[in-house]
């Protein structure tokens, strides 16, 4: 199993309204089999706060992903700070199963270029092989 992440990502402007007040999440089955679960957790991330801060969960879905389909979430983001993760079933050797992007918006709808998350930027944090 393999958890990606967008690790954490600053959402208050100087004013203190948020960058983005949701992030449509974009997930894909590039394969010819289902993947399940797929696990989305949203965090309240510590942003500017001392190292150790802990994140608080704020948002969990988990769903089965049919052979080459997509899902689409948009996930609330007024918090100063959010971390996105995203686990698969497949092996991180499989990375290619799945394809995950994300794209912040504002109260307006509109889109925000900074907040923007191709595949490239989700890094693997975590890999749990099959156990003997």
């Amino acid at each position: 199993m393999a958890v990606f992440s967008i690790g954490a990502i600053e959402n208050l402007n100087p004013n203190a309204t948020f960058h983005s007040s949701s992030v449509v999440v974009r997930i894909t089955n590039t394969t010819a089999a289902a993947l399940s679960p797929i696990v989305v957790h949203a965090y309240s991330a510590p942003g500017s706060a001392p190292p150790g801060t802990a994140a608080v969960p704020y948002f969990l879905t988990t769903f089965a992903l049919a052979a080459n389909a997509v899902v689409t979430l948009t996930i609330p983001t007024v918090v100063p700070a959010y971390i996105i993760n995203v686990s698969s079933p497949a092996p991180a050797a499989i990375a290619s199963d799945i394809s995950i992007a994300a794209q912040g918006k504002d109260a307006a709808g509109n889109f925000v270029p900074e907040h923007t998350f191709p595949f490239g930027d989700w890094a693997v944090i975590s890999t749990v092989g099959p156990t003997s």
